[in-house]
């Protein structure tokens, strides 16, 4: 017999179900393989240590108490609107709270750019040096523009180039 006839076997070797011919056979094979023959051993260990496992028993009112506790947890998880809020987790509250704080910066800052007024000093002093550019240039009249090539008499052609 080859050793996974013999492992297929083996639940009916151990309970002695098998027949006379099949015994022996199993017997003379688990002899001569070592396999075999710590496969048997192994599991009769396995076998021997189940048999002195205590079993657990609960008390007799185990059922009753449990259901006792889910009764008393759904009580006590839905009290109000304190209530909801017990059951959130910080890793979501956390988050939550940075971009709530993220969005409100942003927004004061929007807020404050659009009532603050964009002029500063330099502004005010370009602002006087081009009042000033304008004068000038409102007392020489167009000729002085000539120079830039922007301004030409309606008379003339543009210049190409």
């Amino acid at each position: 017999m080859k050793c996974d006839d013999i492992k297929a076997l083996y639940d009916d070797f151990k309970t002695e179900l098998l027949g006379s011919e099949e015994l022996s056979a199993v017997n003379k094979h688990i002899g001569s393989c070592n396999d075999c023959n710590n496969y048997y051993l192994e599991n009769n260990k396995l076998s021997k240590l189940l048999d002195n496992w205590e079993e657990i028993e609960p008390q007799n009112n185990y059922v009753s108490k449990f259901w006792n506790k889910i009764d008393e947890t759904e009580l006590n998880s839905n009290k109000g609107v304190l209530g909801f809020f017990k059951g959130i987790k910080t890793a979501f509250v956390v988050p939550s709270l940075a971009v709530a704080l993220f969005c409100s910066l942003l927004i004061v800052n929007m807020y404050r750019t659009s009532t603050t007024s964009p002029t500063s000093d330099e502004d005010a002093r370009d602002n006087i040096f081009l009042l000033e550019i304008n004068d000038i240039i409102s007392v020489e009249g167009y000729e002085s523009l000539k120079i830039y090539g922007l301004w030409y008499d309606l008379e003339e052609e543009p210049k190409e180039g």
